[in-house]
This record gives structure tokens, sequence and C-alpha cells, in this order.
């Protein structure tokens, strides 16, 4: 990952799996911002004071931040929309469903809460419910999103053993903006690529964020062409590059890999 990559998401020093998903403590002192935001008491201070945790993906303390604001105020639904985000990069999925439900009960966007709502089903392993969450977000969203929720329902159905309905909208010409590793799993799903070229294509592939997207989705698919050897060495190449660890390519194949 370039360094560039790295400072428009997160901080160079962060957490990383060990301590988000296998609950190592990270060992990160407070940054000046984060001190300063500890001093705040009210709903928007402990959310700019989460931020700011986040920034260092220190997505559980963050959590503990959220559930203070959600405390306070359950009323709003901007706490359970970010505590589920930080509940899907700490690999605790449930919560994060119940999160975004909550969410949609309180009126956050539909369509985006309903997508991320299908990745965190995706994660806990009820793919029917993943797959009904991106079909029904699936016709408010556009190209750019479009594809992305074509992927998350396709690799869903893979694993589920269902038929992938939404790929039957992916085509060559969609305007998908920055989403290209979701194109280029769909484009290999849909049979425009072969699976010797796309694994050429990984290979020359830099960018870790990119990589564990474009990767999953051709595991998931090679699983389901029977190369099970071969599906299981791709996923764990994807946990092995985790410049990105936060990206959730990256997060469901570390689940498929670690149990």
């Amino acid at each position: 990952m370039s360094h560039h990559e790295s400072k428009k998401y997160f901080a160079d020093v962060h957490a990383m799996p060990a301590h988000e998903l296998g609950g190592v403590p990270h060992g990160l002192a407070d940054t000046p911002e984060v001190l300063a935001l500890r001093e705040g008491k009210g709903y928007d201070d402990l959310m700019a004071l989460a931020r700011a945790l986040c920034w260092q993906l220190r997505c559980r303390d963050a959590i503990e931040v959220y559930t203070k604001a959600v405390r306070l105020d359950p009323s709003r639904p901007d706490a359970y929309r970010q505590r589920a985000a930080k509940y899907i990069n700490t690999m605790q999925p449930e919560k994060a469903i119940a999160d975004f439900r909550r969410s949609l009960e309180l009126g956050c966007d539909r369509a985006d809460t309903l997508y991320r709502l299908g990745i965190a089903y995706h994660l806990a392993g009820e793919y029917e419910k993943a797959m009904a969450a991106e079909a029904e977000a699936y016709p408010c969203f556009g190209d750019e999103m479009g594809i992305a929720a074509i992927y998350w329902h396709t690799v869903s159905a893979y694993k589920g053993g269902a038929a992938p309905e939404l790929l039957k909208f992916y085509h060559k010409d969609m305007d998908v903006g920055h989403h290209t590793a979701y194109r280029f799993a769909m484009s290999l799903a849909a049979g425009e690529i072969s699976m010797e070229e796309a694994l050429e294509r990984l290979k020359a592939e830099k960018s870790d964020l990119e990589y564990s997207m474009m990767a999953y989705g051709a595991a998931i698919y090679m699983r389901r062409q029977g190369r099970t050897r071969d599906a299981e060495a791709l996923l764990k190449s994807v946990v092995k590059r985790d410049g990105f660890w936060i990206s959730y390519g990256y997060l469901a194949a570390w689940k498929d890999v670690n149990g």
C-alpha cells in the first residue's frame, strides 16, 4: 500500500488485526487530538472523540465511546450507525446487525445502511439475509454503488449455494468510479476474463485495499468452481497483505481463514 493510500484513510501508526480482531492490546498512546477531545461530555463531543480514535484504527476503543453516546441519547441514529461499522471492523457481525437495524428504524439512509447490513450478514454467515439486503439496496444505487451491491450479493450467493441473481445486472460498461476492484471480480464471475487472466492481474496489484476486494471475490468464485485448495491459498494471501485490514474484502477473508 502506498503512503498516499494510508494517509488518505488512517494514521500511519495504527492498530492492526492482532489488536482489533485478535484482542491483543494495541499499546497506542492518545494523540493530542484524542486527549483534547476526552474533555468533552456531550453527544457531539463523544462522536468527535470516536472519530479521532478511528483515525488510529482503535476500533474497540471507539466502540466504547459510541456506546456512551448511545446511552446519552438513544434516539439519535449516528452513534448506532458508526458503532455498527466498528463492530464489523472487530469481527462482531451480530452486534453490527443489531445496530444497523436500529439505525434504519431511526432514519439513517436506507440504501447505504442496507448495503452495509448485507455485509454484516455475510460475515455472520447468514447468506440469504445478506442477499436480501443487497437486493433491496441495489435499485436505489447508480453504477458506482450498484457494482458493490452486486459483488456482495454474488459472493453471498456463492457461499450460500444460491443463484447470484444480481449478477445479471453487471455489464462491462458500468461507470463504477473507484470501485474497479468490485468490477474486476464481477467480470470474472460473468465469464469476461478467465481465472488464469485474473490470477495474473492479481499478481500485479500493488494496493492492499484493491487486492483484498479483488482476491476475495476471485477466491469465492474459485471455490464455487471446485478449486478449493487454490481458493484457500488465495484467501490466505489476502490475510498476509494487511496494509489495509479494515477493508471488507480483508475482513471477509480473515473470517474464512480463521473461522
